[in-house]
This record gives structure tokens, sequence and C-alpha cells, in this order.
């Protein structure tokens, strides 16, 4: 009598590496089954408890990253869950055969959502009254397929409008989306780029411009209030377009009725009241005139060819 052993070995066991298709960290969700390519004696495995079936018995996940293995093989990642991939161990084993295991570290993919900042244009006649938000910047732009919202992203200026005189410019809130035309804006053409970013993933970023033009109104748009400091704002007597109409002349009279300043062809640049007078009749050339209320008479012809006169007062501030 001969006694034999016979010696059974178990199936063959392979986890295989793998790499998810991205999911997208925005609103989260689940993996492909990281055990799609897994084989069981040389077949594609099957996840569950018969007999012939593998199942996951432990995994790891990097630390705090809220993401959790599935008895199936999935991965569920949870909404806001930064972009990156993230490495992630798990063991299957044999149902039949519980030591009959293999252990895989596969990497789960999360994608950034897809941001789209998208150009503006505005446009506005006369900025001497101004304009709360006039638009908001973030109306046609997009983050993750909807429209973007100011939860979700942070806003930056790139580059802000550049003055056209003084320092009175069109200005973006960065905390609101909002462009805000300041009373006094002179007439013009504005731009400002910005920038939006993923809250989430800070270098998931998109750039637009806003053009803000602002046109004047009935010809020409007078400020009459002037504070001559040298702080860069409201230095000179500004009138809003004159200088589309060259054939002009602007007289300035204190309560008195004295004429202090004259000139043709005031052009806001090379021509333009500071406060300070040109020398007619009693008035010294170069002096400071003393803060009050003055009294301006502007005759221009216009694009018609008819001649304009208006006619109020100047405040001088100092």
């Amino acid at each position: 009598t001969i006694t034999s052993t016979v010696v059974v070995s178990a199936p063959a066991i392979v986890a295989v590496t793998e790499t998810t298709t991205p999911v997208n960290g925005l609103p989260g969700g689940n993996t492909t089954p990281l055990t799609n390519n897994d084989t069981l004696n040389g077949s594609l495995v099957v996840v569950g408890t018969a007999p012939g079936n593998v199942q996951i018995t432990s995994s790891t996940v990097p630390a705090g990253s809220g993401l959790v293995v599935n008895a199936n093989g999935t991965v569920t990642i949870p909404a806001n869950t930064p972009a990156g991939n993230y490495p992630v161990t798990y063991t299957i084993c044999e149902v039949t055969n519980p030591l009959n295991c293999s252990t895989i570290t596969s990497t789960v993919v999360v994608s950034a959502p897809a941001i789209v900042a998208i150009d503006d244009t505005v446009t506005i006649q006369s900025g001497q009254n101004g304009a709360i938000g006039i638009i908001n910047a973030l109306t046609n732009d997009t983050f993750g397929g909807s429209s973007a919202n100011i939860s979700l992203i942070n806003i930056s200026v790139i580059t802000p409008a550049t003055p056209i005189s003084g320092s009175i410019v069109p200005v973006l809130n960065t905390i609101t989306g909002l462009v805000n035309i300041p009373a006094g804006t002179p007439a013009g053409t504005y731009i400002i780029e910005y920038r939006i970013c993923d809250k989430l993933n800070p270098s998931n970023c998109s750039t637009a411009i806003i053009t803000i033009i602002i046109a004047p109104v009935d010809d020409i748009a007078i400020y009459n209030h002037i504070t001559p400091n040298d702080d860069g704002d409201n230095e000179f007597f500004f009138i809003d377009g004159i200088q589309n109409f060259p054939d002009n002349t602007v007289e300035i009279y204190n309560r008195w009725g004295v004429l202090v300043y004259k000139a043709n062809g005031y052009d806001n640049k090379s021509v333009s009241f500071k406060g300070t007078s040109n020398g007619r009749v009693t008035v010294q050339v170069d002096e400071n005139l003393p803060e009050g209320t003055y009294y301006y008479i502007i005759r221009y012809v216009n694009k018609k060819g008819e001649t304009k006169e208006k006619a109020a007062y100047l405040y001088i501030n100092r």
C-alpha cells in the first residue's frame, strides 16, 4: 500500500495597476473599478461573494483625501476634491481561498473643472453721474460648464483701466465681479484685463478683458468741480468731449463778474484751467485763485456747424 500526497495549488491571482479615467473634483463621483484588469487563473476577476469570485479585503487611501474604496472596486471621490493623482493601494483575495491574495497600488485621477472667462463690452452715455454695477464680469464666464459663481472662484485685476484724465477710471470690484464707474469719469474707451481662478485649484485660471466705452452727452459734458491740490484728482476744469470741437472758447468769471481766465481751443491737455488766472483784467498772471464759486461760459461749434453756448457755476476747492 502506498500513500501519496496530492497538492492542489490555488489559482494565480494578479492585481494589475490601474490609472482611472479622470473624475471632476468639483461635483465628485465614482471612478471606474480598480479591479478592471485584475485576473484570477488567467481570467478577469468577478468581484462578489460567490465561489470563484474575489473580494477587496483591505485598502489604503491618502490621508485627508476623503476617498473611499468601495466593495465593487470603484473609488468614491467627495465633492470639492482638489485635482491631482491619488495613489490607492488595495488587496484582492479569492473567496474560496482567502489566503490567496494580491496587492497593488493604482492611481485615481481627479481633474479640475473647466474655467472660461469671456470678454465683455459695455457702452454708457457720459460718465458724469457715474454708474454702480454697469456690468458683471462673471455673467458670461463659466466654471465647470455652469455660470461662474463668485463663491467658487477668485477674481483679480491683471491690468486696471488707464486714466484718460486725472485718476478717475472704471473699476472692477474683485469681491462682487461688478464694474463701477465713478462719477466724473471722462469720456473714452477703457480696458480692464482680469483673471478668474478656481478657489479649490488656484492654478486653474482663465483671463479676459472688459471694454468700457463712455461717450459724452449732447456733444460735451461739463465737470464743474475742481480741486487743484496736486493729489491727481480733479486737478483742472474738465470738459468732456471738448477736444472734438476745437473751435471753442472758455471764459471763467469770479463772483464779481471779473474775467479771470479765457482760452481758445480748450482741449483738457495743453489748454486747461487749473484754478490759476491767466492775467485778465485786475487779476495777475499765475495767481492762484481762491476757493469759491465761479461762473463759466463755453462757446463751441458742434458737428452740425451750430454755435452752442453753455454757462453755469464752477466750484474751486483746494
